[in-house]
């Protein structure tokens, strides 16, 4: 499997195990604050973005990205979900601040094995990730989706870039908040 045959790849260990800890433990010191909100993608799933913490880690995270795209990149947004029990993510490719993406796994209160659904060259493919594992995809092209969890609560943040010399590179700093008008960008707001 390779980036470039096939529009994603899956990046073990990406985020160092402590890194993991941490972000985890900010994101759900902020849900028990209060400070997140219900998600309008995964009903019931709080979630929030632009964690100042998450944005630190986006650009730290970019030239090894950029390396693995061969592509100059423009940080967009970060997003962050806790998933629980039942909650599914329908079938979908991402708006344009979504060109290139990571969805990176921050563990949880469970061990389930819960993988993301990737389509690409025609397969369905089951992407397993362990906490500190990330898969890399081209966000506006991969059809992606997750069937019900099935734990107890699973902590998802998600990296978004831009290619510099792209189509997409007026979306660098992407600011547009919560709602996504799906009617005009026929896709979700790139939280897989």
């Amino acid at each position: 499997m390779s980036f470039a045959h096939d529009s994603y790849q899956v990046l073990p260990q990406f985020v160092d195990p402590k890194q993991v800890a941490f972000c985890q433990q900010v994101i759900k010191f902020d849900a028990a604050a209060g400070r997140l909100q219900a998600d309008t993608t995964v009903p019931g799933a709080p979630a929030g973005r632009d964690n100042g913490m998450l944005q630190r880690l986006q650009e730290m995270l970019r030239p090894r990205l950029e390396e693995i795209t061969g592509k100059r990149l423009f940080r967009t947004y970060v997003y962050y979900r806790i998933y629980q029990r039942g909650n599914t993510l329908h079938k979908h490719r991402d708006r344009p601040a979504c060109e290139y993406s990571i969805t990176l796994n921050l563990g949880g209160a469970s061990d389930v094995d819960w993988p993301i659904f990737v389509k690409s060259r025609g397969h369905e493919v089951p992407v397993h990730l362990s906490p500190g594992d990330a898969m890399l995809y081209k966000g506006c092209e991969v059809l992606h989706w997750r069937e019900a969890y099935t734990g107890d609560e699973q902590v998802q943040a998600f990296l978004h870039y831009v290619d510099q010399d792209g189509p997409y590179a007026d979306h660098k700093d992407d600011a547009i908040d919560g709602a996504i008008d799906t009617a005009k960008y026929g896709a979700t707001n790139g939280a897989a």
